[in-house]
């Protein structure tokens, strides 16, 4: 779940700050220097690890606890994703998805201080979202609408956006990048034995008084010098954590088995706790991904899916060829209201965006949950530009409209070739 309260806001503005790209090798060069002997074989050693990991596909399953504070409630969901990443693309499957426990209804709040609200309830099964450095994509069935947008800002990779990736990063970094900037701003880690969870640790710890913000990475050298357990403190209070358990998957190439993660969101922030249960099903590395996976093309979703694509600017239905241009829909909805004495009902909320659905950063997506609104879409055609389309597309997939629509639109269409 990707949270919206104060903490992240501190993630995102300081310890990740953007770097000029042309000064960025000689200011990691820089930074990397006024690291410890003993802090550099550190974060080599665990970036080894973490780059022998060039292409990820597996399935996890994830039992998630979402609680409103003061007792406004909680639920519990469990879902099966699928997750790919190839270095530079992410995608992310619904396969499986539920209410797990007795309350089976989704549970809204409503801030009354912004008059926002949200929803607790499992993701839609065959919701799916690819992520990269050009693009994000997301698939709302719900929506019965693809949304393909810019990447979010400082996005170099989508880490954060793969529950496959992120938990051995931190917030979608990994811990040389930590390392480096933490150094540039002359914030030093210390380092120390300590056992966790029965595992022989090195325990990494950074403090950043001006925030008052602490971060605890314990690393397991034995294992890869993979990420056992991760904490962010603020104030004396565990905000946002994770641990995990290990496994050798190839030889000398570690990666998680299972994590179990806490977040808070807290009377100060709009998001609910959240508690996650982790547990990977199957999992292969480095074995080649297709390509066409991270495309539109490469995905489950119906032709005939309505896509706004803010990167094109152009709205369309998915697997017809038809760009729902202005003038295109005038015609079709004056064919169509010539010929129904009843017109089909329209859908009075058509929005631009899905709600937002909260899941794990990426996750996430989704991880990481989140993560990282993981959507994060802005509006990029007009208006009544948009409702028209909507009022067009609900009456195109009522019923009988379908062949109608489709004649209208092949008829308009060779009249003007």
């Amino acid at each position: 779940m990707k949270m919206h309260s104060s903490i992240w806001s501190i993630l995102i503005s300081f310890l990740f700050l953007d770097v000029n790209p042309m000064l960025a090798d000689a200011t990691s060069t820089e930074a990397y220097l006024k690291l410890t002997e003993e802090m550099r074989n550190i974060v080599d050693r665990n970036q080894k690890n973490f780059d022998s990991v060039r292409c990820i596909h597996g399935k996890i399953k994830i039992i998630r606890t979402a609680s409103f504070y003061n007792d406004k409630g909680s639920r519990i969901t469990e879902h099966i994703e699928e997750n790919w990443y190839d270095g530079s693309h992410s995608r992310m499957d619904i396969l499986e998805s539920k209410f797990n426990g007795k309350e089976t209804d989704p549970l809204l709040f409503k801030d009354e201080s912004t008059g926002g609200e949200i929803s607790i309830e499992p993701l839609s099964i065959g919701h799916t979202e690819i992520r990269s450095i050009e693009s994000q994509m997301t698939y709302s069935p719900r929506r019965d609408m693809v949304f393909i947008s810019p990447p979010l800002k400082n996005d170099k990779r989508p880490l954060n956006a793969n529950n496959l990736m992120h938990y051995q990063t931190i917030g979608g970094r990994t811990i040389k990048e930590l390392a480096l900037h933490c150094a540039e701003n002359d914030f030093y880690i210390t380092v120390k034995s300590e056992t966790a969870d029965g595992e022989d640790c090195l325990l990494l710890e950074c403090y950043f008084d001006k925030y008052e913000i602490t971060r605890k990475i314990w690393i397991v050298p034995s294992k890869g010098y993979c990420i056992k357990k991760m904490e962010l403190v603020q104030k004396g209070i565990v905000r946002d954590e994770y641990t995990t358990t290990l496994k050798e998957y190839l030889p000398g190439i570690w990666w998680f088995d299972s994590v179990k993660a806490k977040t808070l969101g807290g009377p100060e922030g709009f998001n609910p706790d959240e508690t996650l249960e982790i547990s990977v099903k199957s999992l292969t590395l480095n074995e080649p991904i297709d390509p066409k996976t991270f495309t539109l093309a490469g995905t489950n979703i119906p032709p005939g899916t309505r896509v706004k694509d803010e990167i094109s600017n152009i709205n369309y239905v998915y697997g017809t060829g038809y760009e729902l241009a202005q003038e295109d829909v005038d015609l079709a909805l004056e064919a169509l209201k010539d010929s129904h004495s009843r017109p089909g009902r329209e859908i009075e909320d058509s929005p631009d965006k899905p709600s937002q659905e909260l899941h794990s950063d990426s996750n996430t997506s989704s991880p990481r949950m989140e993560k990282d609104n993981p959507n994060g879409l802005n509006s990029a055609t007009s208006a009544g530009s948009e409702n028209t389309n909507g009022r067009f597309l609900t009456i195109l997939f009522l019923g009988s409209g379908i062949a109608l629509a489709a004649i209208a639109l092949f008829v308009i269409k060779s009249i003007r070739g």
